[in-house]
């Protein structure tokens, strides 16, 4: 999903739902966006392939962030830029632990 889509369907959804970012209760999930496989979306990390690529993507980072911190795409602070992949490198590891497979028994 483009960074660009995923901030256009995210700022219609928070119109038709104010809760559509989930809040703080821990039951509630965000529903942002939906990918193609028809799973809710909450968040974006920018895909880093090459240097060219990375060009870009540090550009269009800062408002993406800003926009998952804050849910408005200037809120960004350059912390985030260091914290959330640290964040959703972390959660990706406590569900790899949580959840066994062949590639990590």
């Amino acid at each position: 999903m483009s960074m660009d889509s995923f901030l256009e369907s995210s700022i219609f959804n928070l119109k038709m739902n104010q809760d559509a970012a989930g809040g703080f209760d821990l039951k509630d999930e965000g529903k942002l966006a939906i990918g193609a496989g028809r799973e809710d979306i909450s968040g974006l990390m920018p895909l880093y392939l090459f240097r060219e690529h990375w060009d870009i993507a540090k550009r269009k980072i800062q408002p993406l962030f800003g926009f998952m911190c804050t849910l408005e795409p200037l809120g960004y602070a350059s912390n985030q830029f260091y914290t959330i992949p640290y964040l959703v490198l972390n959660k990706a590891l406590k569900k790899s632990i949580e959840t066994p497979s062949e590639s990590n028994t």
